[in-house]
């Protein structure tokens, strides 16, 4: 009896210490939201409807689709214990992070004190396709509000007071209105503690009375539109007729006098978001989502781990494979994320997007379109309305001289982007020449002329005209038409799908060895980097890292590389010796030494 009582006791310890281990999760899946959490199904319940008023509030009150945004996963801890991994910094109790295919919202415990926080970052969520043209002060201002909302039942109350905010006003010099309108991201309002305090509170004060007031809110919608074109004294001007000294002794009066503004609207919810589905998530749903979030607050190695656990426990996953690929991706291992998304392949994947990147990765590596074109046929075959599949599966067709398939893909294309309008079009007048199609060939090529960029473009599109507008009689002996930009050049608009890390403000401390007098650097392409309407190119040279301003991929001339062509898709890149001829017009604040004018590939 005693050794099976100390069996008993040593298999409770075990137990014990494996389900410390792995908690049990519940999932719910609501109209817009998926939530897991080790919490209780009642609070999963409420913090689902919470997080679902919340954003059918804020969609309906900013009159914004969110048609463009992500998946939301919300993953809910229960204790400190369980959240520390996963904690991005020793302050965070919730937070906001984005991976490859969603978005998430984290808290440190299930429990409502956490909710005003994630509502915060939320926000900022649902206003990130906005948020290159929103004001820092009424970007930070609008998830300060929004935070404060309440439901009641059918309906939501929003502008109660942040006890917090109003206090630093009430013990602290203002800024004024010209100086907090003009804060950026780089500000020390915005980045220093101090600081940030009082621009905090005074953002979320002046977008109260704006938003909420009988006197400013009629015509908020107007100013937000107003706001976004950079000019905050023309904003104020053109919507209110006020100064912005004006305004700024409005808010004082307003805050001074301690009668706030609080609104109570009617909201309307789907059932789809007021039942939501609940269930016990298998341990495979638990920790993809788990792993993911590892990824998404770059945590790599963790991230790793946690993922190659996932493999060895199933080894037959192709979700499993699809994940660490994209987490590779995002870490900037294209090679590492080219093995997993092959085996999510053979594994017999079903998202559409994983054959169209992994074909994307292919093309990068200057894989020809006899490889290509499986894999974008089954992501099509998936998906027959995924059009930037059927536009590059096209292209690769007309490489293979698969004329009549090439030109049944894109006539599936209904419509195109301004940035694909030209590959595709002049890809559709080659082969429908080639098919000897001519007035159709010649009506293809119109349409890209229309949308050539750069000189080569332009150059290339007049080229094709001038071929096809030439007499029926000298066809015969005139020269070919110039053929597309096709499977791998910058004009196939690939998926922009590596993380683009942020590019440094200070010049590499590594200076470059001396340069020959034509101005040209031999060295390792390491990474390609997006800076709104430019890039920079990262090289390894025998001096260090040099870096070199892209202003215009369609103007550099490319030598060697698959006939021409560069895929200047943003992220690291697979090593490649070359030569880069550049016009020496450094830019310190980049840390560029020049701007690139060819590339020759050895």
């Amino acid at each position: 009896m005693a050794r099976i009582r100390i069996l008993v006791a040593a298999l409770t310890l075990l137990c014990g210490l494996e389900c410390a281990a792995a908690p049990r999760w519940l999932k719910l899946n609501s109209a817009n939201f998926e939530l897991l959490t080790t919490g209780s199904e009642r609070q999963g319940r409420d913090a689902i409807l919470y997080f679902e008023q919340v954003r059918g509030f804020f969609l309906k009150s900013m009159h914004l689709s969110a048609g463009s945004a992500l998946p939301v996963r919300i993953v809910a801890f229960s204790s400190e214990k369980e959240f520390a991994l996963y904690q991005p910094n020793q302050a965070a109790a919730a937070y906001a992070a984005s991976g490859h295919d969603r978005d998430y919202i984290v808290l440190k415990s299930i429990g409502y004190e956490y909710y005003p926080v994630a509502v915060h970052e939320y926000v900022h969520l649902l206003l990130k396709p906005s948020a290159e043209r929103l004001p820092v002060w009424l970007n930070e201002g609008l998830a300060e509000l929004y935070s404060t909302l309440q439901p009641m039942f059918k309906k939501v109350r929003v502008g109660d007071i942040i006890p917090g905010r109003l206090q630093v006003l009430r013990g602290s010099k203002w800024l004024d209105l010209e100086t907090l309108t003009a804060v950026g991201h780089d500000s020390p309002y915005y980045n220093e503690k101090n600081r940030a305090t009082v621009f905090y509170a005074e953002a979320w004060a002046l977008t109260h009375m704006l938003m909420l007031t009988e006197e400013y809110r009629p015509k908020f919608q107007q100013f937000l539109a107003a706001a976004m074109k950079g000019d905050p004294q023309a904003a104020f001007e053109q919507t209110y007729g006020k100064k912005m000294s004006e305004v700024w002794v409005d808010l004082q009066t307003y805050l001074r006098r301690g009668e706030f503004s609080v609104l109570v609207f009617d909201l309307q919810l789907d059932k789809a978001a007021e039942q939501p589905e609940v269930r016990e998530a298998t341990p495979l749903e638990s920790g993809l989502a788990l792993a993911g979030l590892l990824g998404a607050i770059r945590k790599w190695d963790e991230a790793r781990r946690a993922f190659a656990e996932l493999a060895r426990q199933n080894p037959a996953s192709a979700e499993v494979e699809e994940a660490f690929g994209y987490l590779e991706l995002f870490a900037g291992g294209s090679a590492q994320a080219r093995t997993h998304f092959a085996r999510a392949a053979e594994l017999g994947s079903k998202n559409p997007k994983l054959y169209y990147d992994y074909a994307s990765l292919l093309s990068q590596r200057g894989e020809p379109g006899a490889t290509l074109i499986p894999l974008l046929s089954k992501a099509v075959e998936l998906d027959p309305g995924f059009l930037k599949a059927h536009i590059l599966l096209g292209l690769n067709l007309v490489q293979e001289k698969r004329y009549e398939e090439a030109v049944g893909q894109f006539a599936l294309v209904k419509r195109v982007d301004r940035e694909e309008a030209y590959p595709l079009f002049s890809a559709l007048a080659y082969a429908y020449y080639k098919l000897d199609k001519r007035k159709e060939a010649l009506d293809a090529a119109e349409s890209a002329g229309k949308y050539a960029r750069g000189e080569r473009q332009v150059a290339s599109a007049e080229k094709m005209l001038e071929f096809l507008k030439a007499p029926q009689r000298s066809v015969a002996v005139a020269a070919r038409p110039p053929e597309p930009a096709l499977a791998t050049g910058e004009e196939t608009a690939p998926p922009r799908l590596v993380r683009r890390p942020e590019a440094p403000r200070t010049p590499p401390a590594v200076k470059p060895a001396p340069q020959p007098d034509d101005h040209s650097i031999k060295g390792t392409i390491e990474q390609v980097d997006c800076l709104g309407k430019i890039a920079s190119l990262r090289l390894r040279s025998a001096g260090g890292e040099v870096r070199l301003k892209i202003l215009d991929p369609a103007q550099v001339v490319v030598k060697g590389a698959g006939g021409g062509q560069f895929d200047f898709t943003c992220g690291p890149r697979e090593p490649r010796d070359v030569v880069v001829h550049y016009d020496p017009k450094p830019d310190g604040e980049l840390g560029a030494i020049g701007i690139v004018k060819s590339m020759e590939f050895k």
